[in-house]
């Protein structure tokens, strides 16, 4: 008798897994990637990078003003905080939301 595995691929073989694994994952970070990520997203976003943009310019000598760039940096610095803080909340909800769906029973149902 012959026997041989179906849907079985070599990469996971290898590892002494069977299957792929059916895990979920929602969330967009993780602890190492979430402050570069989050600040390329952020500065993504038209209105932040206008005022990084800004920010820059006035650090340029002959268009420098006293104060100017403390003044436009301050605003920018707390709403892309705001929104950091606000996407580290809705991260973890993702993390614990994939974590309780992937610890959730599944049952098998055979072909007939």
């Amino acid at each position: 008798m012959r026997e041989f595995e179906i849907n079985v691929n070599k990469e996971f073989k290898d590892q002494g897994q069977r299957y792929r694994s059916n895990n979920i994952k929602t969330s967009k970070y993780t602890c190492i990637t979430f402050l570069p990520l989050n600040l390329l997203f952020q500065f993504t976003k038209m209105a932040n990078f206008y005022f990084l943009l800004l920010v820059l310019i006035e650090l340029y000598p002959p268009v420098h003003t006293p104060g100017g760039a403390i003044s436009m940096l301050m605003p920018l610095m707390f709403v892309v905080s705001v929104s950091m803080i606000k996407d580290i909340f809705e991260d973890r909800k993702r993390h614990l939301s994939d974590e309780e769906e992937n610890m959730r029973k599944a049952k098998y149902i055979p072909k007939e």
